[in-house]
């Protein structure tokens, strides 16, 4: 009985160590996948700001 005990409480503790070490790296994985998402947003984003400023340039110049 005592070796059963024993080991439950093992598993617990095994179980909480590999919790936290989850816990502890999960903002570095999501560091990690979302630091490309957002860099390739903020390209085409400013892709699209300069197309958009060159175009309305070219449409005052056409205009005038």
């Amino acid at each position: 009985m005592m070796l059963l005990l024993d080991s439950l409480i093992t598993l617990l503790l095994l179980l909480l160590r590999l919790l936290v070490k989850t816990l502890l790296n999960l903002p570095m994985l999501l560091l990690e996948f979302l630091t490309p998402i957002l860099i390739r947003r903020f390209v085409q984003r400013s892709r699209l700001e300069l197309v958009a400023t060159h175009m309305g340039y070219i449409l005052r110049r056409l205009i005038i």
